[in-house]
């Protein structure tokens, strides 16, 4: 659990299309953003439990031109490069300004969560209980006099009627 020391070589990747003599770019859906070989290595997963995987958005995800309309392969592979890039930087720069002020604040709020379930609901509810068995047992012993008795003969009065259908 500490600070990890890690470049962040990026380069932008444009590829021609095969066999062209280098007019046409490439239209593909290939990540532009290509990590340097020698930074890209296998991370732990940060998120284990797949919390976040309505997050995982990529460039066709957000823009996508039918077949009868295209814009101009430079215009295509710039906006590609610029969303990536800046969904990049822009993650990277908010996380680094917002990620300790906010664990602070859920540290915080879960502290204080726990404090209060522990050291106030949790006694409260068990003195509620100890104080609240002597009123079982009056309770229960006033049903079984009093409520059970009458019901129980209402019962039986009421069982003896007959509903005659004509």
């Amino acid at each position: 659990m500490g600070l990890e020391k890690e470049k962040s070589e990026t380069k932008v990747l444009v590829d021609h299309i095969d066999g062209d003599d280098g007019g046409d770019l490439s239209r593909s859906m290939r990540p532009i953003l290509g990590w340097n070989e020698k930074v890209s290595r296998v991370t732990e997963d940060r998120d284990p439990h797949g919390i976040n995987t309505e997050l995982q958005v990529g460039f066709p995800d957000i823009i996508g031109e039918p077949p009868g309309v295209r814009s101009f392969d430079a215009v295509w592979i710039c906006s590609h490069a610029a969303l990536e890039l800046l969904k990049y930087s822009l993650y990277r720069l908010l996380t680094a300004l917002l990620a300790v002020p906010v664990s602070f604040i859920a540290g915080l709020l879960f502290a204080v969560t726990s404090c209060i379930n522990i050291w106030l609901i949790t006694p409260l509810m068990r003195s509620c209980v100890m104080a609240m068995s002597p009123v079982k047992t009056v309770w229960s012993s006033w049903t079984l006099l009093f409520v059970e008795p009458f019901f129980r003969s209402t019962g039986r009065c009421l069982a003896s009627l007959t509903q005659i259908v004509t």
